[in-house]
């Protein structure tokens, strides 16, 4: 008895991650829920959106496990890539049900602003908010914002806490002397990993009488 085939084959995983920005697009990796035909020619891949820019298929490669490998040539420009695929069925000529698949390059570093203006003259320092422009990692670990100065005196960052609008309030211990104040801010960078494009907060301290 001959049994038709009438299910189409499933992208089951797809790497990288389509939910995370990435700063480049060297190579993808699909993998079917069972084994395809034409996945192996790069001609039955393309290449879409404001992000793709230069990038092209260089090679399309099977693996085993129902996979494959695309190596991806050129630098990617900012934002959507969009993946599409035909002409790869199962054996029973079943097409795919998703047929194309979205990345998000991001290679633009974050900013940040504080609310004290950069140059502003200040007595004392207890406390600044900052707020970047784009979700990052790090933010919150107090290791990663650094004082230094001919006016840092004894000031040293005491913790940080996020507000529930996104911004981060950066507390201090210690006072300020009479000099320039440097706030550092590293290891701080956003979600596909590029780091701040400015990362320091200067500002003048002023503590005569």
């Amino acid at each position: 008895e001959y049994l038709a085939d009438i299910n189409p084959p499933e992208l089951q995983k797809i790497s990288p991650r389509t939910d995370t920005p990435l700063r480049e697009l060297a190579e993808i990796e699909l993998q079917f829920s069972e084994p395809v035909t034409g996945a192996e020619n790069r001609q039955n891949y393309s290449l879409s959106g404001e992000g793709a820019a230069a990038l092209s298929i260089a090679s399309a490669t099977a693996l085993p496990g129902n996979r494959v490998r695309l190596a991806i040539s050129g630098q990617p420009g900012e934002g959507k890539v969009t993946l599409q695929w035909q002409n790869i069925t199962d054996r029973a000529g079943n097409l795919p049900k998703k047929q194309f698949a979205n990345f998000f390059i991001d290679t633009q570093g974050p900013v940040f602003q504080a609310d004290l203006p950069r140059g502003i003259t200040i007595a004392s320092l207890q406390d600044i908010s900052v707020l970047y422009s784009e979700p990052v990692n790090g933010a919150e670990n107090p290791l990663n914002y650094r004082v230094s100065g001919s006016g840092a005196g004894n000031l040293a960052v005491r913790n940080i806490t996020k507000t529930k609008t996104g911004t981060y309030r950066v507390h201090f211990s210690g006072a300020p002397e009479s000099g320039e104040v440097n706030l550092q801010i590293l290891n701080v960078t956003d979600l596909a990993g590029n780091a701040l494009l400015d990362n320091t907060l200067t500002v003048i301290a002023d503590v005569t009488p």
